[in-house]
């Protein structure tokens, strides 16, 4: 409930910090200023984990992009998967199939929807057991709209 409550602050304090308007009718906020929030949102969120998402996923921290002022990064472990178990074609269907799972979530869940107001990209970034990179899913607002 406190992740709520504080992603309904910082949005309400993010629409009231501007006065100008984007193409979409939002609220435009300069790149900087949805950087710092990004960071905040970040550190606080990291308290809570590592988190165990379910029996196949932990969350282990959240982190800010350095090239996109406009992105969130998720760092999850697959504590069930070992790279080496997988051929590339099976990592890029397993992908795949999360890519979709994460656009399902970003693009319809209520507590996404600040991210998605103010053009925020999330990247989802995986890997094995042993923490070896697997791959990375980047769902973007645009994303939203298309079917």
């Amino acid at each position: 409930m406190k992740k709520y409550l504080l992603t309904f602050v910082i949005s309400s304090v993010l629409i009231s910090c501007s006065e100008n308007k984007g193409n979409s009718g939002t609220q435009y906020i300069p790149d900087d200023e949805i950087h710092e929030w990004i960071k905040e949102f970040v550190i606080q969120f990291n308290e809570d984990t590592p988190r165990n998402i379910d029996e196949n996923t932990v969350l282990v921290t959240h982190r800010w992009s350095i090239q996109n002022k406009r992105r969130i990064i998720y760092v999850s472990r697959l504590p069930n998967v070992d790279k080496n178990q997988f051929t590339e074609e099976g990592i890029q269907e397993f992908k795949e199939l999360t890519r979709e799972s994460n656009k399902n979530f970003y693009c319809t869940q209520p507590v996404t929807k600040s991210l998605r107001d103010f053009n925020i990209d999330v990247e989802y970034n995986y890997s094995d057991s042993k923490n070896i990179f697997l791959f990375s899913n980047v769902i973007y607002p645009s994303d939203c709209t298309q079917s």
